[in-house]
């Protein structure tokens, strides 16, 4: 029996291959984890909200709040995951993985990053470019260092096209990314995809190989090399 502050785990893989929803066992809080669902499941919102309702009162801290959020988030992605990613799924029934995000952000914590950047996805896949672009740069404020929150920023600010100043921004973007992990792969991949994009195939080249030169020629020119 736990009478104290509750703290809801996040153990990994598992939240993310089946989703966790947090549920009360009479005198004790474990994390339930939700089967993997296929495509044509019921969309996650009455989950949260559900769970929400009956976990609010046992939350007393701001960490609790937290990780709730976190357990929250993933349970739209992993639903989002089961109906086989953002493209196969219906504009109809992302609509309510959205509203589970703005329920997460409205009432449980309205600074967690991860809310903001799953939301801005989805609203991205909408059609709704204003508004993710917003919800990015909202993740970005709220984990500068997030790697996903400065890709996903340059992706949807690199729809603007080349010539403008969005794509100069989303460039930006890709180079502090992989400053901060040069190692890592997506942050080159979506430079590489936004040289080719402005008609640089040689740099995007460059890009895909990884070439730390490149990032200099990028600093010290206007715009992208031809």
């Amino acid at each position: 029996v736990h009478d104290g502050p509750v703290a809801l785990e996040s153990p990994g893989s598992g939240l993310f291959a089946g989703g966790a929803v947090p549920r009360p066992v009479t005198g004790r809080l474990p994390i339930v984890f939700v089967p993997p669902r296929g495509p044509g499941a019921p969309d996650p919102y009455a989950d949260v909200v559900r769970a929400w309702e009956e976990l609010e009162p046992l939350l007393e801290t701001r960490e609790d709040r937290k990780r709730f959020a976190d357990a929250a988030t993933r349970r739209v992605v992993a639903w989002i995951e089961a109906e086989g990613g953002l493209g196969p799924a219906s504009a109809d029934r992302l609509a309510g993985a959205l509203e589970a995000l703005r329920f997460v952000l409205a009432r449980v914590d309205p600074t967690w990053a991860h809310a903001h950047g799953v939301a801005a996805a989805i609203l991205d896949r909408l059609g709704d470019r204003a508004r993710a672009v917003a919800l990015a740069r909202r993740a970005l404020e709220l984990s500068p260092d997030g790697e996903r929150a400065l890709t996903n920023l340059a992706l949807y600010l690199g729809r603007a096209g080349p010539d403008t100043p969005e794509f100069a921004e989303a460039l930006d973007l890709c180079v502090r990314a992989i400053r901060l992990r040069p190692s890592h792969d997506l942050p080159w991949r979506r430079l590489a995809d936004l040289l080719e994009a402005a008609g640089s195939p040689e740099a995007a080249r460059r890009a895909r190989a990884h070439d730390p030169s490149l990032l200099e020629d990028l600093e010290g020119s206007d715009g992208p090399l031809r």
